[in-house]
């Protein structure tokens, strides 16, 4: 089992797109059972993931 956080105080630099971008390719790539916690208090990686915004991301621009 392994750990990965994604943390930065400044606000506004990604990381919750990185944090669901490892997520999925973790889950995806790996077959590997994945949890994503979005401890931030706007729920950004729960957004991206309800708004079908992750096929964008696994199938790129």
């Amino acid at each position: 089992m392994s750990a990965v956080a994604v943390y930065s105080m400044k606000g506004g630099v990604g990381k919750s797109c990185t944090a669901v971008n490892l997520a999925w390719n973790s889950a995806v790539g790996s077959s590997r059972r994945t949890l994503l916690r979005d401890l931030d208090p706007q729920g950004a990686a729960s957004f991206i993931l309800k708004r079908g915004h992750a096929k964008r991301i696994a199938r790129g621009p």
